[in-house]
């Protein structure tokens, strides 16, 4: 046995040592009257048990009242070292046990603000908060939160954060489903001087406009080639991506031929369209076009005959190129039914046609971005995921220009971060972000959607570089199994381990309680108040409407057909140039404009009466020097 005593609980001892000499001074004075069985006309005159002649007998009754209640709540005063919670156990053995965190120690790692103060000096996810005050996470942590849907993730968690951020100027880029953060929370915003940007995949027309080509094109123009293609590998690999969250195997050879065929379009959309018809609609134009025939091949087949087999336009579209004709039209028909749905559709093609978003300004001013995008289904979540891929390798960019840190840290709040398709390397941006002043935070409904898509080597890196774990709610048995192991074990009073928190105790937390696994910290429970409840110290801002946009330009496109043409005239021209047979500017201009068919012919004619050659030989000739 031992003693069971804690040092919080002195003052119980001392009150409870009080209330027992009071007892005994109680009985003392009134021994006589109780061993006569008569309680009338009791003495309530305590002071006189402690008279010289009452001191001894009051002392005695002291000690065995003192006996009479230890052996009355032993069970709760000592506790058994082998068995009992209470027991006082080494350090090492300890250690082998889980216990939740206490408030005191979550305040050590955390950061004090008055949520009611214009400006903060920290800013973070709340790791406690009562609505007045919070605590934050002030460092460079990524934070993964499992919520499924109703566990009022929108309401305890995004809005608060939103807010708290926006009190110390940082940057947001924030997936948005249905909208309704953007009503909430942007009018907030610009009072406080943030440049608030919508790019809007739900309702395109109400937003700003977003070329997920433009910056892969800058990128190509100005010199960094390697970068552009990386990009646009990127972009093809989420257009043409499908998802398998079945289980069920699929074959890879088709999807990856076809993205391949999309990077070979686009850079050679890069190295020959104007400016304004670098878009996906250019894409679509050219894979139609370019399946009509031209003779007994394809017009695609005449135009990448003009490019060099090595560059890596003709490269990246080989596989389509050089494929037998079954292949080719298998090949074909995964590229067309996917690039169609990002083109086919008027608002999101004029959307999509021109850029109007700096993302650099991000992390050098303060900007909050509403990524809107369905939430009943995922047809344009491809885009989100490129859109949060090329924000992230433009911050990169601009924290290496700036010393490796961003001047403005920026936050990505990623909502249903599982149900859109995988960010490529996203665990090496992950791991990457922190030194560069960019923090994750990522919103999943359960572990095995973050499997499905990142695979589970994939899911286990993204959950080992999250320091923190916010978990509100969920009923997918593997989440909660991993959730209650990483809480750890505990141990009962008849001596029996248990768990920390079991699977019934995590789907039965009430609305806003929320257990907070951070690294190096036990776990903690504790609840975040719903956002009405919060005390900002502002007043209620209007909701936000979606402004639309009213001055589209028609947009252009590619016109492959005519750029082959010309190609083609220009060739002969060169060729039939060389042998000084135009007379004159006249002749020069009429050949431009003429069929191209009536001019061949016209200048064989030419040729033949010049060259007095036979016109099996000017054909051949022709054909050999321009690749038909």
């Amino acid at each position: 046995m031992a003693l069971d005593f804690k040092p919080e609980n002195i003052w119980h001892f001392v009150v409870g040592l009080l209330i027992i000499l009071f007892a005994a001074a109680l009985i003392s004075v009134n021994l006589s009257i109780i061993r006569e069985g008569v309680l009338v006309g009791l003495n309530f005159n305590i002071f006189q048990a402690f008279y010289p002649k009452n001191i001894v007998t009051t002392l005695e009754v002291f000690f065995v009242l003192i006996f009479v209640v230890t052996a009355l709540l032993s069970s709760i005063i000592f506790s058994n070292k082998k068995t009992s919670p209470g027991a006082k156990i080494s350090r090492k053995d300890k250690k082998k046990y889980s216990r939740w965190a206490k408030l005191r120690e979550v305040k050590k790692v955390a950061k004090r603000i008055d949520l009611r103060e214009p400006k903060y000096k920290h800013a973070g996810i709340p790791l406690y908060s009562t609505g007045k005050i919070a605590y934050v996470d002030d460092g460079d942590s990524h934070s993964l939160i499992v919520g499924s849907t109703g566990s009022g993730k929108t309401q305890s968690f995004v809005l608060p954060l939103i807010n708290i951020l926006a009190k110390h100027d940082e940057s947001m880029i924030i997936t948005d489903p249905k909208g309704e953060l953007y009503q909430l929370a942007a009018n907030m915003l610009r009072a406080k001087g943030y440049n608030v940007i919508v790019v809007n995949l739900r309702d395109p027309q109400k937003g700003s406009r977003w070329n997920p080509l433009h910056i892969p094109y800058q990128l190509y123009k100005g010199g960094n080639p390697d970068k552009a293609i990386e990009l646009i590998e990127d972009l093809s690999v989420n257009v043409l991506h499908e998802a398998t969250t079945t289980g069920g195997a699929k074959d890879p050879f088709w999807e990856k031929g076809a993205a391949g065929y999309f990077v070979g379009l686009t850079l050679a959309l890069f190295e020959d369209a104007k400016p304004s018809e670098i878009n996906l609609n250019s894409i679509n134009v050219m894979s139609t076009t370019g399946s009509e025939p031209l003779g007994d091949r394809q017009y695609i087949d005449e135009y990448f005959a003009m490019k060099d087999p090595n560059s890596p336009a003709y490269i990246n579209a080989a596989a389509v190129l050089t494929a037998s004709d079954t292949t080719r039209s298998g090949l074909l028909s995964v590229f067309k039914q996917k690039i169609k749905l990002f083109s086919t559709k008027e608002s999101l093609s004029r959307m999509m046609a021109k850029s109007d978003i700096d993302m650099a300004r991000i992390g050098i001013e303060k900007t909050a971005v509403f990524l809107v995008i369905h939430d009943e289904k995922r047809t344009y979540h491809p885009l989100a995921t490129v859109f949060i891929k090329q924000c992230y390798e433009t911050l990169i960019d601009v924290a290496q220009a700036y010393g490796g840190k961003l001047p403005i840290r920026t936050n990505f709040i990623l909502d249903e971060f599982a149900n859109m398709p995988p960010l490529t390397d996203a665990t090496s941006m992950i791991t990457a972000a922190r030194s560069r002043n960019i923090r994750f935070n990522m919103i999943v409904q359960n572990y095995m959607q973050l499997n499905a898509i990142y695979g589970k080597e994939g899911a286990e890196t993204i959950k080992s570089n999250s320091k923190n774990l916010v978990y509100m709610m969920t009923k997918e048995i593997e989440s909660l199994e991993e959730i209650s192991k990483l809480c750890g074990t505990a141990i009962d009073k008849e001596g029996k381990e248990k768990p920390l928190i079991t699977l019934d105790q995590l789907t039965k937390l009430k609305m806003g309680e929320v257990i907070i696994k951070r690294d190096r910290l036990n776990p903690f429970k504790t609840k975040f108040p719903p956002f009405y409840e919060y005390q900002f110290g502002e007043p209620k801002y209007p909701t936000a409407e979606f402004i639309e946009r009213v001055d589209d330009e028609p947009y252009e496109v590619f016109n492959l057909k005519e750029f082959l043409m010309n190609k083609k005239r220009q060739s002969l021209y060169e060729l039939l140039a060389d042998d000084n047979i135009f007379a004159d500017e006249e002749d020069d201009e009429r050949a431009k404009q003429i069929d191209r068919k009536e001019y061949m012919n016209m200048e064989k004619r030419r040729i033949i009466k010049r060259r007095k050659k036979k016109p099996e030989e000017i054909d051949k000739e022709n054909n050999d020097k321009l690749g038909i």
